[in-house]
């Protein structure tokens, strides 16, 4: 754990937060707290002013790594292992094996929804309320099978996922990123399709991945 100064560079880390017994591949943070997934099949909580672990989320027993990881500050936590799952507080309050057909490698969140992204080259689309106890619900999902050129191979794995403002970024195998949009961030997700000319888009258009000319 390194202090962050914008007058001068860290010399040394403040801190070290050990208890994985494996390669942390995905981190997630909230104001008040951290997660860290790991290889060694476990997501642990950190309090970042004692720097000690708060709780380890073994329960159900993960049976693959800890891919992907992502939190929200009214105490959900979304993981992505060989199932996706939802978090409120220490207790798994949803389990979906067969969300993906195969790994969950990717997982993001955004006001009204939650992204997942698969082995299989699908993102999925979850309606989830922010403090609502209700389960996640599937929405949408769309294969992000364009590429960025003749001759590139498509995305056949979503590895990573971000929303920015109301775009949603999709990195996967074939080593491009896609731009999606428009998220509507009230009413979930709205289906992309192809951007078609027109000189004057509506207002919350739905477009299809960004090309550059």
């Amino acid at each position: 754990v390194w202090a962050a100064d914008a007058d001068a560079a860290p010399t040394k880390p403040d801190g070290f937060l050990k208890g994985h017994t494996s390669p942390v591949l995905t981190m997630a943070a909230t104001a008040r707290a951290l997660y860290s997934g790991s290889s060694d099949k476990t997501v642990r909580e950190w309090d970042l002013k004692s720097l000690q672990l708060v709780r380890a989320f073994v329960v159900p027993e993960f049976t693959a790594p800890v891919y992907a990881l992502t939190a929200t500050d009214d105490g959900s936590l979304f993981t992505g292992s060989s199932d996706l799952r939802l978090y409120s507080g220490c207790h798994c309050a949803q389990q979906l094996p067969n969300a993906h057909q195969g790994p969950v490698f990717a997982v993001a969140a955004a006001k009204g929804a939650v992204y997942s992204g698969g082995g299989d080259g699908a993102v999925k689309v979850w309606a989830h309320s922010v403090g609502a106890s209700e389960p996640l619900q599937p929405q949408d999902e769309f294969v992000a099978a364009g590429t960025p050129g003749k001759g590139a191979p498509p995305i056949t794995s979503v590895h990573v996922l971000a929303v920015v403002g109301d775009l949603l970024v999709v990195g996967g195998n074939n080593g491009a990123l896609q731009v999606w949009g428009a998220l509507d961030l009230l009413n979930t997700f709205v289906r992309p399709h192809r951007r078609r000319r027109r000189r004057t888009p509506p207002p919350h258009a739905a477009l299809g991945p960004r090309r550059t000319p």
